[in-house]
């Protein structure tokens, strides 16, 4: 191998600290954003990981029948599913006029001892959604 004169050198080091220095952003950018990352879990996804508590997760599924509650306090309670488990949830706050029970939801919040407690409450509308008759559209 044959020694490098000094504009090799010096472009070497350049690509090197410019590495150095792309890695570390990199770095420092993952980490800032690492708290705002949600992550999207299933009922039976969310039982069957240990999570940090503190990590902020979208809980996905349907609404279970005759689940909704609303105890002397206000709060909100009810059961997500899927097609295998439950989550209970609790949620303090209106949730969205969609919000129904047999209906897809997602609630955003952290699961602590076998409760998820949601922050907000995202429902969906089924494919077929319909104007309701009642709206009169004024297109001028």
């Amino acid at each position: 191998m044959l020694p490098l004169n000094k504009n090799h050198r010096d472009r070497l080091k350049s690509l090197l600290i410019g590495f150095i220095l792309l890695s570390v952003g990199l770095f420092l950018f993952g980490q800032a954003y690492q708290s705002s990352i949600n992550i999207y879990k299933s009922p039976t996804e969310l039982l069957n990981t240990n999570l940090n508590e503190s990590l902020i997760i979208r809980l996905g599924g349907f609404v279970s029948k005759d689940s909704i509650k609303r105890d002397e306090l206000g709060i909100l309670h009810f059961m997500i599913e899927d097609n295998l488990n439950k989550i209970p949830v609790v949620f303090n706050g209106i949730p969205p006029n969609l919000f129904k029970e047999e209906q897809a939801a997602i609630a955003i919040g952290f699961f602590k001892n076998g409760i998820f407690h949601a922050h907000e409450i995202l429902a969906k509308h089924d494919e077929n959604y319909v104007i309701p008759s009642k709206v009169v559209l004024n297109v001028s």
